[in-house]
């Protein structure tokens, strides 16, 4: 049994990346073309570099020939699982979820978010070894105000007890 099989949510529309730089012909960001590739695979490959197990690659059903065709040509591709998305991100990661075969530990990440530091990897796979899930986070610098219905300013939160979620995120299973 593979100890760690991963999820890489690809299934998005990347609406507010859509409205934000207008690319038109272009249905999500995961398509971007970085150092000559998908951004989708940068993200899959690093993956595949660091577990042993497989990957549920969760897409929009329509884009499924896209994928296809770019993981025809990828050399490890027999590790990769193209699972229909769901109506949200959750059902999506569901989706993922329930088609790996077993597994000790999974790894949730974004298709988006190619460059993670080997540092991360590190760090996540040390915490894994004491605990039962582990995700990365950013601490706020900014000040974050919560307002009323009206807009007005009810409450300033202590950013030292904020945080920012990342990705990848891990978790044992059972």
């Amino acid at each position: 049994m593979p100890q760690f099989s991963a999820v890489i949510v690809a299934a998005g529309g990347s609406q507010r990346f859509l409205e934000k730089f207008n690319r038109p012909g272009l249905r999500s960001k995961v398509f971007l073309n970085w150092q000559g590739r998908p951004i989708f695979l940068h993200s899959v490959e690093r993956l595949l570099r660091w577990i042993d197990g497989e990957i549920a690659l969760v897409i929009r059903p329509d884009d499924r020939s896209y994928f296809e065709e770019v993981l025809h040509q990828f050399p490890n591709a027999n590790r990769v699982r193209l699972i229909a998305g769901g109506a949200r991100r959750q059902d999506s990661v569901r989706n993922g979820l329930l088609s790996l075969a077993a597994t000790e530990f999974v790894a949730i990440h974004d298709a988006a978010r190619p460059v993670v530091p080997d540092e991360v990897w590190s760090r996540l796979s040390e915490s894994m070894r004491s605990s039962d899930a582990c995700i990365p986070v950013i601490g706020v610098t900014e000040t974050v105000k919560e307002i009323d219905a009206e807009g007005r300013v009810h409450k300033t939160h202590d950013r030292s007890k904020l945080v920012r979620v990342q990705t990848p995120q891990l978790f044992g299973i059972g």
